[in-house]
């Protein structure tokens, strides 16, 4: 909560002419990205951001992943770590945390 009041408070003294959204309402942007984001990585497994993917949001997290994400630039792959004979998407997942 202390990460969330802080953004809060950045947000609104740098936007501070802008109409912004309530505080429930960045609560919930703000979980979004929290639970859909991912660290971006480079070729050594470096973090150099962090990016939210639309479609790749599908992908669930599991202690037991079948999937991984990679990158190519800030371009996101999901690639099978284990067999998948019928490609579910509501099957695939990966350890993002």
């Amino acid at each position: 909560m202390d990460h969330f009041t802080s953004l809060c408070m950045v947000l609104f003294e740098f936007l501070k002419d802008i109409s912004l959204p309530n505080t429930v309402e960045l609560m919930g942007m703000y979980g979004r990205m929290v639970i859909n984001s991912f660290t971006i990585l480079d070729i050594d497994m470096n973090s150099i951001g962090t990016g939210i993917y639309l479609a790749s949001s599908i992908v669930d997290h599991s202690c037991d992943p079948n999937a991984v994400a990679t990158f190519d630039g800030n371009i996101i792959n999901i690639r099978a770590i284990q067999d998948m004979p019928n490609l579910d998407w509501n099957q695939v997942n990966n350890n993002s945390i």
